[in-house]
């Protein structure tokens, strides 16, 4: 209330403090009042608020955990594959690989037939365990958490985690990579695939009629594929190859909706479905730094590059000219049961790797040099990696890791410092940046995942105001009929 007389204010005043017209000019407030005004009607984005208006406003957090990682539904063969127990960490089997010679069984009248026998092999499979570790502190499970169950939660995302990496090994696992004794990883289809089973499409994308071909090669040894699993890449190329050919039987639009999504695939051997998996990669590109703090050190270098044996490579599939010759870039990780170290670059010199050793089929070797100190944790096992052609200069290595791809893996041979670590021979055998395809029969009596008991929670002790408890799986894959999978490597990207 101002009385009879109306309020006029002064402007000419420099102690009011206006610098300009403001919301609340002709208040006779000066600018410090009319900010705080400001600040006690309005909400503010401090966390927590403690003074203003913000601290009436509650804040709104959604009921629901959005899930960025991958869903239990992309374990394509782990939830498909059968799993029977386990009596032992080491298990025993027999098969039988023949009936007999299955000829020269024609006698005449009143003669016996040959006495023949069947073959049987018994094999060994060796049980390795994988395992994680939760903790959640007791405060966490007192207040009133968005989740619910905080442990409940931990729990279940435990379980994908290490059946993230289990459904990895299931198919790239290789026992063979230790210094000395049993790796702590089981062989997966591609390590237990019999080598005569493979077939090479030396950077073709995937076509309908490779499919057809590797069914065909299953049913000559005698399986029954129903499964077919493969890159998620190589699937959404082979549709693409598809669409403009299978152009009957597709269903007319509906609502505006076109396509048709492949699902399955007549072929002589039977039906197969196809499973394509996210965990069924292209050959991956190395990490600049060490994915773990307990990975091996960086190999100190790539050295005494040459020529190799004669006849035992085929750098032809490369579709490149090869002269005057074919330079390329390595990169190389050691690593261990924990994770891979940081990369070493290298170099095939122009000029040793020449258009004549290569159209020779000259391997192309090299040693790589272990870390001039090793420290704790010591390679078990080196992981190569290589670019694709490079133009002809000396000694040119890209630095972009992205340029690099892995094409194989070799066991450590030596673990001292500074020594040869192990010997590289590349045949060319596998490109870089393609992936692989596991083909086969997907019944009891060919593959199992043999466990001695299913994935287990086990609560460990209290030590301090939390809760721990770990993750336990002990198992490994048995492929009893080595021959009835096949795998299809070098599969490349349509263009």
């Amino acid at each position: 209330m101002f009385g009879s007389q109306p309020f006029t204010p002064n402007y000419a005043q420099e102690s009011s403090g206006f610098s300009s017209m403001s919301p609340f000019d002709g208040t006779g407030l000066s600018q410090s009042q009319v900010n705080d005004i400001i600040k006690a009607l309005t909400s503010s984005y401090d966390r927590p608020p403690t003074t203003g208006g913000g601290t009436l406003i509650p804040e709104s957090l959604d009921a629901t955990m959005k899930v960025l990682e991958f869903r239990e539904g992309h374990l394509k063969l782990w939830k498909q594959i059968n799993k029977t127990p386990a009596a032992s960490v080491i298990e025993q089997y027999n098969v039988l690989t023949s009936y007999g010679p299955g000829n020269g069984y024609s006698v005449r009248f009143g003669e016996t037939g040959p006495e023949t026998a069947s073959e049987y092999v018994r094999k060994v499979l060796f049980l390795k365990a994988k395992s994680v570790t939760r903790a959640v502190t007791d405060e966490m499970t007192l207040v009133n958490s968005q989740p619910g169950s905080v442990i409940a939660l931990e729990t279940k995302n435990a379980i994908l985690d290490i059946l993230r990496d289990v459904e990895k090994d299931l198919f790239y696992a290789d026992s063979t990579l230790a210094f000395n004794g049993q790796s702590e990883q089981w062989d997966g289809l591609d390590s237990l695939i019999q080598s005569d089973m493979t077939l090479d499409l030396e950077n073709a994308p995937l076509q309908e009629a490779v499919v057809e071909t590797a069914a065909n090669l299953l049913v000559e040894h005698y399986a029954e594929p129903n499964k077919f699993f493969l890159n998620t890449k190589a699937m959404s190329d082979l549709n693409k190859t598809m669409y403009p050919r299978e152009r009957y039987n597709l269903p007319a639009p509906t609502n505006g909706q076109i396509g048709i999504n492949v699902e399955k695939i007549s072929t002589s051997a039977g039906i197969l479905d196809f499973e394509p998996s996210i965990f069924v990669k292209k050959a991956s590109s190395p990490s600049a730094v060490a994915t773990s703090v307990n990975a091996p050190a960086t190999p100190q270098a790539i050295a005494s590059i040459a020529m190799g044996t004669a006849g035992t490579s085929d750098w032809t599939k490369l579709g490149v000219s090869l002269v005057p010759g074919l330079t390329f870039g390595y990169a190389v990780c050691a690593g261990n049961r924990h994770g891979l170290s940081a990369p070493v670059i290298n170099i095939a010199v122009e000029g040793t790797v020449t258009g004549a050793a290569l159209a020779a089929g000259q391997s192309l070797n090299f040693n790589i040099t272990n870390a001039a100190v090793i420290g704790s944790q010591a390679p078990e096992f080196f992981v190569v990696y290589r670019t694709n052609v490079l133009a002809n200069t000396v000694n040119a290595a890209p630095t972009d890791l992205s340029q690099y791809s892995e094409i194989f893996r070799v066991r450590c041979t030596a673990q001292g410092a500074g020594v040869t670590g192990a010997s590289v021979v590349d045949r060319n055998i596998f490109l870089p940046f393609t992936s692989k395809a596991f083909m086969g029969q997907m019944t009891p009596d060919v593959l199992t995942w043999r466990q001695l008991a299913p994935l287990r929670k086990i609560n460990l002790a209290l030590t301090s105001p939390a809760y721990r408890w770990m993750l336990l799986l002990y198992g490994a894959v048995a492929l009893f009929a080595p021959a009835k999978w096949c795998r299809l490597i070098n599969i490349g990207d349509l263009t």
